[in-house]
């Protein structure tokens, strides 16, 4: 999960510095371009799938735990990202 882990400390450093200055152009590029991999969602399923069942590990437990923080910081980093692209007049699809 380092990948991961890796992934969430930097949206989590560019949400800060969002917080006090608008993310620029090449930031909220990068932001809009992030997204999970199929092999990723199959993961963040299954796991969910055990936790329904209740037959999730601890250490699944965490992982999934990550993931949907993850999910949630790069949701709010994507629309502030558009925001920012917005402000500056850029499009993107």
């Amino acid at each position: 999960m380092s990948d991961v882990l890796e992934a969430r400390d930097r949206l989590n450093h560019l949400y800060e510095m969002a917080d006090d200055d608008p993310l620029g152009i090449e930031d909220a590029l990068f932001v809009l371009d992030l997204g999970y991999q199929p092999i990723e969602i199959k993961r963040i399923n299954d796991l969910m799938e055990k936790n329904r069942r209740n037959t999730i590990s601890n250490q699944e437990r965490e992982d999934l735990d990550q993931l949907v923080d993850l999910g949630t910081i790069l949701a709010t980093m994507k629309s502030k990202a558009r925001m920012a692209l917005k402000k500056a007049g850029i499009s993107h699809s």
